[in-house]
């Protein structure tokens, strides 16, 4: 077998595909930095959230000789609430003020002073805090639908890998199968011209056979142990470090996947496959912008109040309210942003549709193989059934001395031939169920 030096080896008898899935899924290390972009996003929402925080805020001032001010207070977005911001806190202002400065002045505990600021257009409904917030909780969308879409990719070529190594581990078995009848004929070949029952030529004949079978045994165990060794990349036990599958892990029969129940898997596909999620978050995100800046070309009217309660009773409450208007009349900066965030809508929607016909094609296609490959097998199964028979009859000649060692050869030859044709078929069903998966998006589900 590999004589390479490894760290480990597959311990479990036998391996099967989903065992290399879950290897995946915990181990390999390109779906592990994939995850971190993940938690990238969702610390950029979380940072977009932080726009949105109560402010804490203290302050004091003096201006020697004449007076003293001093303020604490907590200031508050109302996230969905016409874009108001809420303010509450205490401030104090005693000493001497000019004329001008006298609204400084409070009693001498100080106030409560409570305040709001509640948008009616501009930043009513929307604005860039909560836009952002948004955009940045999509992207955790777009960065999850990445992530499910590099696990499919890499879930489907872990898939087609564990096939090319059963595949490769079910021919080797059979070239060693019949370089063994060859060996065995050869043994009994021996005892026979020491007998003189068999001619040298014909034992030297059959020792050729044996030799051109184990060139051909040589070559099947070094795609074997080719396949082995690239399995082992997607193979990896819990600290991640590679595992050899040994011929021991290899199927004893090498049969066809189930199929999967009837469904609709176009439909399937399309409300599973990432790259439509993706292209549907990233399609919000632009919608989002989009509705922003409709926003922000409005005039900006906010109604603003005041209400301050002094801690002195015998003072007196004073409430005040009022509007503040502005309108920037070209509003050029929110108009252009607009038009792009239109462009990048109709860009996105257009590849939306075509990824949409792929994903159909790709279900459409892998169907197709499926019963294809199932076709096949039934073929084969009849071939090297009828290989086997003409096989066993050509041998039974032979001993009776009506065949020649070289009619026998090519029966077996067939034979090997035959069954080397089913695990190429049964391989295909492999593959084509599991494009069947990939293409549904199901690998790796639940």
């Amino acid at each position: 077998m590999i004589t390479l030096l490894v760290t480990a080896s597959w311990a479990a008898e036998p391996l099967v595909v989903e065992d290399v899935w879950t290897s995946v899924q915990l181990t390999h290390p390109l779906l592990v930095s994939a995850r971190t972009r993940v938690d990238i996003a969702q610390d950029d929402r979380t940072a977009a959230a932080g726009a949105l925080d109560p402010v804490l805020s203290a302050r004091t001032n003096t201006q020697v000789g004449q007076y003293q001010t001093q303020s604490a207070g907590v200031k508050a977005p109302l996230y969905n609430v016409w874009g108001a911001d809420l303010s509450a806190g205490w401030q104090r202002g005693t000493g001497t003020f000019d004329d001008y400065e006298g609204a400084l002045k409070t009693p001498e505990p100080g106030e409560w002073v409570v305040g709001f600021d509640v948008a009616l257009l501009r930043d009513a409904w929307t604005d860039r805090r909560r836009a952002t917030l948004n955009i940045a909780g999509r992207g955790v969308d777009v960065a999850d639908a990445d992530l499910r879409q590099r696990e499919l990719e890499l879930l489907r070529a872990a898939g087609q890998r564990w096939i090319d190594w059963e595949a490769a581990g079910q021919r080797f078995r059979i070239a060693e199968r019949v370089l063994e009848v060859a060996e065995v004929r050869d043994a009994r070949f021996e005892k026979q011209q020491e007998l003189g029952e068999v001619s040298e030529f014909v034992r030297l004949d059959n020792l050729r056979l044996v030799l051109e079978r184990r060139e051909r045994a040589i070559q099947a165990r070094r795609t074997f142990e080719q396949t082995t060794i690239e399995l082992s990349t997607w193979l990896r036990d819990a600290d991640g470090r590679p595992l050899l599958a040994t011929s021991g892990a290899l199927l004893p029969v090498f049969e066809p996947p189930p199929p999967l129940p009837e469904a609709d898997r176009v439909e399937a596909a399309w409300n599973q496959r990432p790259e439509l999620a993706r292209l549907t978050a990233q399609l919000d995100q632009y919608l989002i912008e989009r509705r922003l800046q409709s926003n922000q070309s409005l005039p900006a009217v906010d109604v603003v109040g005041k209400a301050s309660v002094p801690l002195d009773p015998k003072s007196y409450e004073e409430y005040e309210i009022g509007v503040v208007a502005e309108w920037n009349a070209l509003a050029r900066t929110a108009r252009a942003r607009r038009s792009a965030a239109d462009s990048q809508m109709d860009r996105v929607e257009a590849e939306l549709r075509f990824a949409r016909d792929r994903v159909e094609a790709d279900v459409r296609d892998a169907e197709s193989a499926w019963l294809a490959a199932i076709g096949r097998v039934d073929v084969a199964r009849g071939l090297v059934d009828t290989a086997r028979r003409v096989e066993d009859g050509e041998r039974a000649r032979f001993d009776l001395g009506d065949s020649n060692l070289i009619f026998v050869n090519q029966r077996e030859l067939a034979t090997a031939d035959a069954e080397a044709a089913l695990v190429d078929a049964v391989a295909a069903a492999h593959r084509a169920r599991v494009d069947l998966e990939w293409a549904t998006a199901a690998l790796g589900g639940e």
